[in-house]
């Protein structure tokens, strides 16, 4: 005959201890579940406000432009694609403190996505160039393959004198695209400051090959020839320099250029105009300040400019013109009261000659 068997009896404080882990593991479950439905369906507040924006001062389109990308933000405070929106809008328009606020909120919401980190750096580089440099890093992690991202976290590490971690990022940049002549003189300014004159000359010849009409490669290579004790190449490269149509490199950025096609509004005629007015070429900035004007009265900077340009080309029937309908616009400007005085001091000079 078998003996039957007595059932196990758990302890009761083995018992109670089973109990509280079902317990937790209940309420573990719940709260994740909880917690999923309250994140797919209750209302979000973004953890930044969106910035506030000063556009008293901007076109019209402008602000409409601003108005619906921040509305785009308000909507979808979760959004990457809105906060870079914005931040773009803004970055184009010189909006540097909001803009960064914005690009790092886009930076938040889509950490793979390289573009936010890098317009965030160049956003950062003059003012914040340690800051500039971590989010220049950050954006190549997320890809590598990325020429112009490596000249300019090169260019930042060239002026903070790290001359390693410098060349390391240009070398990528140059076995990446071969043909950008800001490379070659980076490179170029890289050996000059170690001393190394020979090797500078043979990337500024480069670069110049690339890019002949730029002014601050021949000042380069002047200089390179200067340390050489090549006094007569040095010479010739400063004449060079002299009728040399452009200043500075242009960047081969697609990203930039993207956030650059965003401005349309007074102030970038206005530093076009500024720009015609340095190289001499005063009628075309005139007819850019009065397409502006027509566009949208109420930046005086256009008008104050537009008069000087006026008053130094002596038209004086347009400087009339222009400043009564520009006192209509702005009854209380200095500015305007001044140009009038310098019309009328030289009206009167002209007179009595």
């Amino acid at each position: 005959m078998s003996r039957s068997r007595k059932p196990s009896v758990v302890p009761r404080s083995a018992s109670v201890a089973i109990a509280r882990r079902w317990w937790w593991l209940a309420a573990l479950l719940a709260a994740g579940g909880v917690g999923w439905w309250v994140s797919r369906h209750a209302p979000f507040e973004a953890a930044v406000p969106v910035p506030a924006i000063d556009l008293s001062h901007a076109s019209r389109e402008l602000s409409a432009a601003v108005a619906a990308a921040r509305v785009k933000v308000e909507q979808e405070p979760r959004s990457a694609a809105a906060w870079g929106e914005l931040g773009m809008w803004l970055m184009a328009h010189q909006f540097e403190h909001e803009a960064n606020v914005c690009l790092e909120q886009a930076g938040r919401w889509d950490s793979q996505d390289p573009r936010w980190p890098y317009l965030l750096g160049l956003s950062l580089s003059v003012s914040q160039r340690d800051r500039a440099i971590d989010e220049f890093r950050r954006a190549l992690t997320l890809r590598d393959r990325w020429a112009v991202a490596h000249t300019r976290l090169g260019e930042l590490l060239l002026a903070r004198e790290d001359f390693d971690d410098a060349e390391r990022e240009l070398r990528k940049a140059y076995e990446q695209d071969a043909n950008d002549p800001r490379v070659y003189d980076n490179l170029s300014r890289l050996s000059l400051m170690r001393g190394d004159a020979a090797t500078a000359l043979t990337w500024a010849r480069q670069a110049v090959r690339l890019a002949p009409d730029v002014q601050s490669l021949h000042e380069l290579l002047a200089a390179i020839h200067q340390r050489l004790g090549n006094r007569d190449a040095a010479s010739l490269e400063l004449r060079i320099s002299e009728q040399a149509p452009m200043q500075g490199l242009e960047w081969h950025d697609e990203l930039a250029a993207k956030v650059l096609a965003l401005r349309n509004d007074t102030g970038q005629q206005l530093e076009l105009a500024q720009t015609l007015l340095h190289a001499q070429r005063p009628d075309e900035a005139i007819r850019v300040l009065y397409a502006a004007l027509r566009e949208d009265e109420r930046d005086l900077r256009l008008t104050v400019l537009l008069a000087q340009t006026l008053n130094q080309r002596q038209r004086r029937t347009d400087l009339e013109s222009l400043l009564n309908a520009a006192e209509q616009t702005h009854p209380e400007s200095a500015e305007l009261r001044f140009q009038r005085g310098v019309s009328q001091f030289q009206a009167e000079q002209f007179a009595a000659a």
